[in-house]
């Protein structure tokens, strides 16, 4: 393979190597030794994307408010473009994410992981979205979420628990929703959560 991309690019094999690693370190390709080795094309994955996004927005002065801001904008055509296409086992998988999130305890870890299960029911319709920037965009945003919740742990648990049984409220009407196959009810409702909670 190397041979052939020097004929290509007409360029050294120490060239065509320092660009195979580059290739590899930003993990577009695997690289494998031996015989049948060589590089395999490799799909990014989310966890790689956040990081790099990560970095960037390092340097940028983005606040919570910022992240929700987008949020609200995204995810209520979000729900009405996944309602269509959700299988019953996404369907189920929607129902029983609202019974992991139930308030049951004032733990404060265990609250803060119930938030972070919060966003799991937005990554079930995310799934499902035929639109794949939409469906990016919004598993993005949860990533980001869910890793800042991590710092949140100074919210009171009565803070928490409010956002929990408010959360379930909404998330149960919007599985309902998504059941009887209304997207535009998926839309309001999910536009409605917005404006009733960050």
């Amino acid at each position: 393979m190397e041979k052939e991309l020097q004929r290509l690019f007409s360029v050294s094999k120490s060239t065509i190597r320092e660009a195979l690693k580059s290739l590899e370190g930003q993990g577009l390709i695997t690289i494998s030794t031996g015989p049948t080795g060589g590089a395999t094309i490799m799909e990014v994955p989310l966890e790689r994307t956040f990081q790099l996004l990560q970095n960037y927005l390092f340097f940028k002065e983005v606040s919570m408010e910022d992240i929700y801001a987008a949020r609200r904008l995204l995810e209520p055509e979000l729900a009405a473009g996944s309602v269509p296409f959700l299988s019953d086992e996404q369907l189920d998988a929607l129902e029983q994410n609202i019974e992991t999130c139930q308030p049951a305890s004032q733990e404060p870890s265990l609250l803060v992981r119930q938030r972070q299960a919060d966003l799991d029911f937005h990554d079930i319709l995310a799934a499902a979205n035929p639109n794949p920037f939409l469906r990016f965009a919004c598993e993005l945003i949860n990533e980001m979420l869910r890793r800042l919740v991590v710092f949140s742990t100074q919210t009171p648990p009565e803070e928490h628990t409010r956002f929990g049984c408010a959360n379930v409220k909404i998330h149960t009407e919007i599985a309902k929703a998504a059941r009887a196959r209304d997207s535009e009810r998926g839309r309001a409702l999910m536009k409605a959560r917005k404006l009733q909670n960050t």
